[in-house]
């Protein structure tokens, strides 16, 4: 989406909850993120995993979070719940705001 998007002002930011002093678990984020070839900003959280669960209120991954142009937060999707084809119908709606 972000490739499609980003022209239309579109922005997509990724946030890993692995730890990014463990080697193997930064290598394996670095992976996934060129397997995907991830143009966005990839983000690893720092500090303990269970503190960004509690943070962000997150009960399962992925999770994704859809703001529109005024940074307020119109969608919150966890796990099973998230559908691709349902975010970029709301990010095209949000960017004909």
């Amino acid at each position: 989406m972000h490739k499609k998007y980003g022209p239309d002002g579109f922005v997509a930011v990724s946030v890993s909850l692995d730890n990014p002093a463990n080697a193997d678990d930064r290598a394996r984020v670095n992976a996934f993120l060129q397997k995907k070839e991830a143009t966005t900003t990839n983000v690893i959280a720092e500090g303990d995993t269970d503190d960004w669960y509690k943070k962000l209120q997150a009960g399962a991954l992925p999770l994704v979070f859809v703001f529109d142009r005024d940074n307020r937060r119109v969608k919150k999707l966890e796990g099973e719940a998230v559908k691709y084809e349902e975010i970029e119908a709301e990010v095209v709606r949000l960017l004909k705001k």
